[in-house]
């Protein structure tokens, strides 16, 4: 279940070993509101996923920023942040493995190559600003479109009416 939160009130786990890009996650929130809740555990009273994100958002309350898309704030102005609730763990070692999982799986999962292209093509030709958000390496990129047959992929208008 998810409840509103203040942000104060948000204890992250001690030694997260977890790094953030901060400014990445800030310029992710400002452009498309908080979409990620944190999750708490409700043994320790602390999150174990959501550290990065708790940063950014101290950060921009620091800076001034208005208040998120996501976000409610309370009587006395101060920030709400939904998280989801209900889980507690056993002992502190599996708070220790499910603070680790839940960054390291999703980071596992990698992608399916020519879905991740196409939604890719749809979102540069659509708003290059959004595809510049993304911040993904170059070299990372040559990668998976190497992957991919481009024979498969969808061609742009001005590619189609090129074509022999």
């Amino acid at each position: 279940f998810t409840t509103y939160v203040p942000l104060t009130d948000l204890t992250p786990t001690p030694g997260n070993p977890k790094k953030h890009e901060v400014e990445r996650i800030i310029e992710s929130i400002r452009t498309h509101g908080f979409v990620d809740q944190p999750i708490a555990d409700e043994r320790t009273g602390t999150i174990l996923g959501g550290h990065g994100r708790r940063e950014a958002l101290i950060e921009m309350q620091t800076r001034g920023d208005r208040l998120p898309a996501g976000l409610l704030l309370d009587d006395d102005g101060g920030w709400l942040v939904p998280v989801q609730r209900g889980w507690a763990s056993r002992n502190d070692l599996e708070a220790k493995t499910v603070n680790i999982k839940l960054n390291k799986i999703g980071e596992d999962g990698g992608w399916h190559p020519r879905s991740l292209t196409t939604y890719l093509e749809d979102i540069v030709t659509g708003d290059a600003g959004l595809f510049d958000s993304l911040a993904i390496p170059e070299g990372e990129l040559d990668i998976l479109l190497r992957q991919v047959d481009p024979e498969t992929l969808p061609r742009a208008a001005d590619e189609e009416d090129q074509a022999p």
